[in-house]
């Protein structure tokens, strides 16, 4: 029975091979050479490139795939669209495992390439105005806000992150220089949130031996940014815009690993309340503002006010 079995498959396998006969080795070696030619050559990868240069090679070394393995099953005369998908899926598959290889070595042993940086003197959008250096603007022109943050049952809530989330868009601020440097020992982050202030760096050192992913999600959990991190090494971030509270978790190490809560601001006006909830900021430029709370539990509240010139306004955050 066992024997009728095999040769019943066998028999499946060659109607198989005959009606949709495979590539050549030749031909698929001859594809493999040139698409990983592209790979090794668009941009010269024994070149410090930035990551976008390396996902150019990338990108651009998969495109030709179907059409040169359409263009060998015309020559081969073996014609179909299930060689066509098959085909192109096999060495599609053999060249990822190929520059996988190679990419990882080069990053292992040179490190991770920089982000893609956009050219520091490029314009601004159109519609916005220049930026008002805050510095400029005399102490007659700017007030201080104080309050305290509330829980639901009316408490004083400490340690609560307090920060300007609108109202400041159009002034510019002095540059933080220290970048935040923070530690990833394999179990993740402490829950604590962490501001930046653009555009100040965040640097991740890597402690243990595995290779993790750090995506970042904004508060409504659109992707922003999604970086791996070489085991034992450091990874500098840098974000180009000013995205509020986003996530930083590793998609590879979900369950085990506690996310990182960062601020990621264009004014310096962020802080933690007292012990017993309050909060204050002093020298704020007038105009309409909105000033946001935030907890580890991830309560949010958020309330407008219009602050005046001299002005000292009190607020009460409180979670609903």
């Amino acid at each position: 029975m066992n024997s009728l079995s095999k040769t019943h498959s066998k028999t499946k396998e060659s109607v198989s091979q005959k009606n949709h006969p495979p590539l050549s080795w030749w031909s698929s070696g001859l594809i493999l050479v040139a698409v990983l030619c592209i790979f090794v050559l668009y941009n010269p990868i024994w070149h410090k490139l930035d990551i976008a240069a390396w996902e150019e090679n990338i990108l651009y070394s998969y495109y030709p795939i179907p059409l040169l393995v359409l263009l060998a099953l015309w020559i081969e005369r073996k014609r179909s669209l299930i060689n066509l998908c098959l085909e192109s899926l096999k060495i599609g598959l053999l060249k990822f495992g190929i520059t996988y290889a190679i990419t990882h070595a080069i990053w292992i042993t040179s490190g991770f390439p920089e982000p893609a940086r956009l050219p520091a003197n490029r314009p601004r959008p159109k519609g916005q105005a220049q930026l008002i250096a805050a510095a400029s603007i005399p102490t007659s022109g700017k007030g201080d806000i104080n309050g305290i943050a509330l829980d639901t049952m009316g408490q004083p809530i400490s340690h609560a992150f307090i920060y300007i989330s609108k109202g400041l868009e159009n002034y510019s601020f002095d540059k933080v220089e220290p970048p935040l440097n923070l530690k990833h020992d394999g179990s993740g982050f402490s829950k604590q949130i962490f501001p930046i202030q653009m555009p100040q760096p965040l640097i991740i050192h890597s402690q243990d031996d595995e290779l993790h992913t750090m995506a970042v999600y904004d508060s409504k959990g659109k992707l922003v940014l999604n970086y791996p991190l070489i085991a034992s090494k450091k990874r500098t971030i840098d974000f180009e815009a000013c995205h509020g509270i986003v996530q930083l978790k590793c998609t590879v190490h979900t369950k085990k690993e506690s996310p990182l809560n960062l601020a990621v601001l264009c004014n310096p006006f962020a802080t933690f309340t007292n012990n017993k909830g309050e909060f204050t900021f002093k020298q704020v430029p007038v105009g309409q503002l909105q000033v946001t709370l935030w907890t580890p539990s991830q309560h949010h509240a958020t309330q407008s006010l219009e602050l005046n010139t001299g002005a000292s306004h009190h607020l009460v955050l409180s979670i609903q």
